[in-house]
């Protein structure tokens, strides 16, 4: 006997059918299903609701009489500093207008949100009134928590006095919280308490602005117990041991350049158990003189690497650093070295410049092939990198198991690896599915022959006047060689437009390629 669905059980299914485009945007049909009947609104306006990217919506269903009250000046942080004297506050007949059916309708809604990308600040001139109205609202029904089943919050804004009604969001179902700390600068802005307010918080990136708020960030982080992804644009000693003692943390994020971190402090105070399960280390510093800081984390061996530079590295330092880097990680599965072009101008710096007229030599690349196991490797903007077939026939045999493959030069970018280097790739490492790097297309039907078959690979960057010429049968050796490929980037020579477009698979090369 087959179970019943029940109507919210019927429509949910129906709108995994929805598709989200440009001609059939799915919010806008989600709002003309919710009006079609009162059994389709509560499953339409839960999804609808499920996400947001802004507080206005919530503040739209307020009652006009609550929307059109006449707002004096404000200062949030008179809330949460318990000030005798708050310079507004609702009215008699506000409060009774929010109360009853209409409470509950603003509640029904607001309990439907799981996520918030509040950067509304920017966008809406009446965003601290907004949140003005939620905090005396908040005054009425201590305690009270606009986004009850809130999930995920992204919250950033530039404005001192808004930042205290982050309180509004903060409950114990969120998981998952990104925070710009720079208004804590000067110590004006009182700091939450999360690891009370958020018990199960898994997921937090904190960033701020220098070493002056060190302090408050590591205080934040010391309070909370079962982070799975850390991220922190600074930190102290004491907030480092603490994340070394969590069993639950798998991913850290650290940007060294601002970090209050003595490594030679906190050796001895970290025990072999210290980041034991972290897999992902994500690490940010000048250039890779004080990058090399990471060969003496303690206690530390993830697979997962992601690494960022200020300044460009020469081919000795590269060489140099990428040798202690393979002795001290062996088992490094995932590689990323990247050089921030734009690093400085964050900071209020002038941006690094990307040295274009320094050529990198690929030999420094040698020490890599000792990693064994990698499956993705990612060099961008280091300098003039120039890869050719010869370090692809290098590398193929090296790494069986790489998926992704990203050589990024800081100039222009020009071809310089054939089709017969991408093949000799290919064939050794069936499980490719990205591969960032311009092929020089221009011999490419000479290997009309091969015998190469790889399906994982769905989109490849092409480059040659062949495209113009012949691009039917460049087409049909790429179907037949690459069954599984889906678009192609492609542009006529070094100063041309590149324009990328789907694969069109005919009917006679889809069966030749099925069956082999």
């Amino acid at each position: 006997m087959h179970r019943v669905l029940v109507v919210p059980e019927i429509l949910l299914i129906i709108f995994d059918f929805i598709t989200d485009d440009s001609d059939n945007p799915l919010r806008a049909t989600l709002a003309a299903v919710a009006r079609t009947c009162r059994s389709f609104q509560s499953p339409a306006e839960g999804i609808l609701w499920s996400e947001l990217r802004s507080i206005q919506p919530l503040y739209s269903i307020l009652p006009a009489e609550v929307r059109k009250k006449e707002t004096q000046t404000w200062s949030l942080v008179s809330v949460w500093s318990d000030k005798p004297k708050l310079e507004v506050t609702l009215g008699a007949q506000t409060r009774r207008t929010l109360s009853g059916s209409n409470w509950s309708r603003f509640m029904e809604r607001a309990s439907c949100v799981r996520v918030l990308t509040d950067h509304s600040f920017y966008r809406f001139v009446d965003h601290e009134g907004y949140l003005s109205v939620f905090c005396a609202m908040g005054l009425q029904r201590k305690p009270f928590l606009l986004t009850p089943n809130l999930r995920k919050l992204r919250w950033k804004t530039p404005c001192r006095d808004v930042f205290p009604a982050i309180h509004l969001f903060l409950g114990p179902s969120l998981l998952s919280l990104e925070i710009d700390v720079t208004v804590f600068i000067d110590h004006i802005t009182p700091i939450p308490s999360f690891g009370d307010a958020c018990p199960k918080l898994k997921h937090m990136k904190i960033v701020g602005n220098g070493r002056s708020i060190a302090t408050e960030i590591s205080s934040i982080l010391r309070g909370l117990h079962l982070l799975e992804t850390a991220s922190c644009s600074t930190l102290d000693n004491e907030a480092l041991i603490h994340l070394a003692r969590l069993s639950t943390l798998s991913s850290l994020e650290l940007d060294m350049r601002w970090s209050a971190v003595s490594l030679d402090h906190i050796r001895d105070r970290c025990d072999s158990g210290s980041f034991k399960n972290l897999k992902t280390l994500r690490w940010k510093d000048y250039n890779l003189a004080t990058l090399v800081d990471i060969i003496r984390f303690p206690h530390v061996s993830p697979t997962n690497f992601h690494l960022e530079i200020e300044s460009f590295c020469t081919t000795q330092s590269l060489r140099i650093f990428l040798e202690s880097f393979t002795k001290r990680f062996p088992r490094t599965q995932f590689f990323s070295l990247v050089h921030d072009v734009h690093a400085g101008r964050r900071f209020g710096l002038q941006a690094a410049a990307a040295r274009r007229d320094h050529l990198l030599d690929s030999t420094a690349l040698e020490s890599l092939f000792a990693l064994r196991g990698l499956r993705g490797l990612n060099l961008t903007c280091l300098g003039r990198l120039q890869p050719d077939d010869i370090l692809m026939n290098r590398m193929a045999p090296a790494w069986p198991a790489l998926e992704a493959l990203t050589l990024a030069s800081a100039d222009v970018d020009i071809a310089s690896v054939t089709f017969g280097g991408l093949l000799s790739l290919l064939k050794h490492c069936p499980h490719l599915r990205h591969f960032g790097l311009r092929v020089n297309a221009e011999h490419m039907l000479s290997f009309d022959k091969t015998e190469v078959r790889q399906v994982e690979l769905k989109h490849v960057r092409l480059q040659g006047d062949i495209l113009a010429s012949r691009r039917a049968e460049v087409d049909e050796l790429l179907m037949r060689v690459l069954p599984g490929l889906a678009s192609v980037e492609e542009s006529l020579g070094i100063n041309s437009t590149s324009r990328v477009r789907k694969l069109k698979k005919t009917t006679c090369a889809t069966g030749e390629a099925e069956r082999g």
